[in-house]
Order: structure tokens, then sequence, then C-alpha cells
């Protein structure tokens, strides 16, 4: 089906010089394009940074790594993607019409989110603090999540949940959402497997020893990518069988950069311990649930201080233990 365009957006600003394309077509310019305004509706609640656009034609989205431009009255929403590039999709935020990766290597334009564990205050003082980068779900991910339930949303970005019910029954502690804007973020990468070799190369917490890591696991990269977790342990051994002494070789860029481990074992036992890509990540970009279902576009960020962060929200999420009350 090729892409039409009955309808006219109202394009703000005087720039116009854009495009509009859909998923195998190439890029047509609409610089002829109606320019009558249009007013077009959008899912609110992303602190005025839309998801999608939609007018009666069908369904349309910002490209993932762009922002739209434009204003809220009235209940609905004026604007257009900037620079626009349009995708169509007839279902809303169907990954398999959406592109899979636009500008990588690039921070995306919206909202991000990430759930913080523990159960002091000073648990919830950071964005991850126990690893060299965050992981974190973007602009496409936080719209979804928003008519999700804790547990779904907890799942859908890829906590093991009997891991989740350990933390809630067993250490008794409570889980927040930390959403805030990608822009006030220093660094940011999409995070499949060529994203986290980048930023062990390229990302603020890069340095000599990480630099050595990455050429340590860069090789290994074509067998990881062929092979899944499953698949991968049952060729070269399970990381996580390894004992806590044997585990110290590959949990932080010094000793497994100082170590002489390695292979593609030891490429892998490092980006578990050290960049905390568990068994539920696929190196895709995407989070999925313990069922391998896909969920939300997923990057690797700068850990920060959660007072660093400009106008990020921090909200208690409705998570209990199943089995009653939680030990204090």
């Amino acid at each position: 089906m090729k892409f039409s365009f009955p309808v006219p957006f109202l394009f703000l600003g005087s720039a116009f010089a854009h495009h509009v394309t859909q998923l195998g077509d190439s890029p047509v310019p609409i610089n002829s394009a109606p320019r009558t305004p249009q007013r077009v509706g959008f899912q609110s609640g992303l602190g005025g940074l839309c998801g999608y656009v939609k007018n009666s034609v069908g369904h349309y989205f910002c490209n993932p790594g762009l922002t739209c431009e434009g204003f809220e009255s009235g209940g609905w929403a004026y604007g257009t993607c900037q620079p626009l590039i349009l995708y169509n999709s007839d279902q809303n935020f169907g990954h398999s019409y959406l592109p899979a990766h636009v500008l990588p290597r690039k921070k995306p334009h919206g909202m991000g989110a990430s759930i913080l564990r523990g159960t002091t205050d000073a648990d919830f003082a950071s964005l991850d603090s126990r690893h060299p980068y965050a992981w974190v779900v973007g602009p496409l991910a936080v719209q979804k999540m928003l008519s999700m339930s804790g547990r779904e949303q907890m799942d859908f970005v890829g906590w093991p949940m009997d891991f989740v019910d350990k933390c809630l029954c067993e250490l008794g502690q409570k889980f927040k959402i930390l959403k805030f804007d990608f822009k006030v973020i220093p660094f940011a990468t999409r995070a499949d497997w060529d994203g986290l070799v980048y930023a062990l190369t390229n990302g603020d917490k890069a340095s000599e020893a990480s630099k050595r890591c990455a050429e340590k696991v860069a090789p290994h990269l074509p067998m990881m990518k062929k092979h899944p977790w499953k698949s991968f342990i049952g060729l070269y051994g399970d990381p996580r069988k390894l004992s806590t002494a044997e585990q110290s070789k590959y949990n932080s860029f010094e000793n497994f950069a100082n170590s002489g481990e390695t292979g593609a074992f030891a490429a892998r036992a490092f980006l578990y311990y050290t960049m905390d890509a568990d068994e539920l990540y696929a190196g895709d970009g995407w989070t999925y649930d313990a069922k391998h279902v896909k969920g939300g576009d997923e990057y690797l960020t700068t850990p920060m201080l959660l007072r660093n962060i400009q106008g990020h929200t921090l909200t208690d999420m409705d998570v209990h233990c199943p089995h009653g009350q939680a030990p204090h």
C-alpha cells in the first residue's frame, strides 16, 4: 500500500523542507502538500511530548528519534514531528511497523523511564548506581506503559518476575518508577549489541580499562547476535553458574581488562556481570518479557543522582508481595 496524505497536518513554524515516508517507500517530498491547518489528537500523559498523532486517515507516528513540536488546547494537540518523518501503522505502537533503529547512537527526543528498587531513601537517590550505565526505556515504551498495571510494566521492561517477588517478599523492597526527559541526560545509546561496545568506547563512563574490555568483546558480537541466550549457553556454558570467586574476573572494567580471560564465554560473562545484559537481553534494542514477547525501546544512559535530573518524577509503583505481607 502506497503512502497517501489526503488530510493535512498543521505545520508550526516557517521550516517546511521536510519529508514524509512510509516503511518500504522512498522518502516523498511534501513541499507541495496542502497547508490548510488540520487539528490532530494525541494521547497525553508524556508531559507535552507526544507519542503519536492521529487523524481521520489513520495512525501516524513520530519517528522514535524525534519530538513533536506543538501545543495542546481543548483536548486537541496541534503539532508536527521535527524534522517531519511520519510512519503509518494500522495498530497503535505495533513494533513490526516501526523502524528498528533511528540514529541509534543519539539520544532520543522525549520521555524515558526506569524502575528503581530499594528500602531506604538512599536507594532511590540515583538512576542506577549499581552498574556503569543505567538501562532505561524510551518514548515508545513510556507511552505504551501508561495503560499497564505495575506488574505489567515490570514484566514489559524485562524484570524477571521471580526476582521481583523475591525483592518484595523476602527482602521487603519497594519499587518506584522514574520518568525524565532525555534532553537532560548527558549520554544515551540504543541498547543493542553494538551499543554495548559503543558505550564501552565512547560513553561518558568510558576509560582505558573499558576500551580494553571492548576489544575483548567486539570480536564475539557476531556469535552473540547469531545465538540467543539459550543457544549460546548450550554452546559455551552458562555465566550464571560461575562461583563468586570466578565472577570477580568479570564484574568490573578493571577486573576483566586485567584478567587473562578471552573468548565468547568470557565476553558474555563480562556483559552479564558488569554491563547487566542478563538472560532476557536479546541485543536488538528492545526489552523482552519472560515469555520473550517484545516490549519497548531500550537505551543505555548515564547513571545520575536524581537531584541532577531536572524535571524528573519519581512515583511509587503499585506492586506487592503476592503471598501476603512482606518482611519489615
